[in-house]
C-alpha cells in the first residue's frame, strides 16, 4: 500500500499536493538546472529568512513600545549594533570608529524612544540588520511566470506551482508523496502527476527526453 493510500484511509490530509489540480509538487536537484537559470531563480526569489528577520523586528519594537521598556530597547540595540564587540579594541582606531558609530546611533534610538518614532527605530534597525544579514543557505520562495519554487533539503528544489506536469517516480520519504524528477526514467512509465519545469530551465544538452504537459490543457509541448 502507498503512503498516498495509507493517509487517504487514515482521513489525513496529502502532503505536497495541489488539491486544486491533483498534481503532486516535484522535486528536483538543481544540478540538473542550468547554472545561470539557477542563479536568475536565487536573484528573483523573495528570502524567507530575511523577512522573518524583519518581521521579528517590528514585532519586537512594538511590544517594547506597548510596554514602554527603554530598558529592553536599550539591550536590544546593543545586541544589533554589537555593542560590547569593541570593548577591547579600543586601541585599534578604525574599530574604535565604529564603536562611536554605534553609540551615537544607539544613542538616536532612545531619543526617538522617548519621542515615541516608532517607525524611525525600525527603519534604523531594519537597515542595521541588511547591512550584517548573510545567510548561506536562504530560504527562498520564487514566484514568476506561474511557477512558485522553493529550495528544499540541501540541494533541492520543490515546485509547488507550474504551468506543467509531467509523471514522475515517487520522492523519498524526506519529501513524503512528492515526484522526483530527477529520477525519471525514459524507459519507465509512471503515474504520479507532478509539477515540473518547461524545457527554458535546463541547458540545451540536459533537456527533458519526458513528456511535459500544460496544466491548463493537458496538451503535451513540444
Amino acid at each position: 500500500m502507498s503512503i498516498e493510500q495509507t493517509i487517504k484511509i487514515l482521513g489525513g490530509e496529502l502532503p505536497n499536493y495541489d488539491k486544486e489540480t491533483n498534481i503532486f509538487y516535484g522535486v528536483i536537484s538543481q544540478r540538473d538546472i542550468n547554472p545561470e537559470v539557477l542563479n536568475d531563480i536565487y536573484i528573483n526569489s523573495r528570502d524567507l529568512n530575511h523577512e522573518e528577520g524583519v518581521k521579528e523586528i517590528q514585532n519586537t519594537i512594538d511590544v517594547f513600545a506597548e510596554e514602554k521598556d527603554l530598558k529592553g530597547l536599550f539591550e536590544y540595540a546593543c545586541d544589533m549594533f554589537y555593542y560590547g564587540k569593541y570593548k577591547e579594541l579600543y586601541q585599534d582606531s578604525k574599530k574604535y570608529d565604529w564603536y562611536k558609530n554605534d553609540v551615537k546611533q544607539i544613542k538616536n534610538i532612545l531619543r526617538q524612544f522617548k519621542d515615541e518614532d516608532y517607525d524611525l527605530i525600525k527603519e534604523t534597525l531594519e537597515e542595521e540588520f541588511n547591512n550584517s544579514y548573510q545567510s548561506d543557505n536562504p530560504n527562498i520562495l520564487y514566484e514568476e511566470e506561474g511557477y512558485i519554487i522553493t529550495n528544499c533539503l540541501d540541494t533541492d528544489l520543490e515546485i509547488i506551482k507550474s504551468p506543467y506536469y509531467c509523471f514522475a517516480p515517487r520522492c523519498s520519504p524526506c519529501v513524503p508523496c512528492a515526484g522526483n524528477i530527477s529520477d525519471i526514467s525514459e524507459t519507465m512509465e509512471y503515474e504520479k502527476k507532478t509539477y515540473c519545469l518547461d524545457p527554458s530551465f535546463y541547458s540545451d544538452e540536459d533537456k527533458p527526453k519526458y513528456k511535459i504537459f500544460e496544466v491548463e490543457t493537458d496538451k503535451e509541448i513540444d
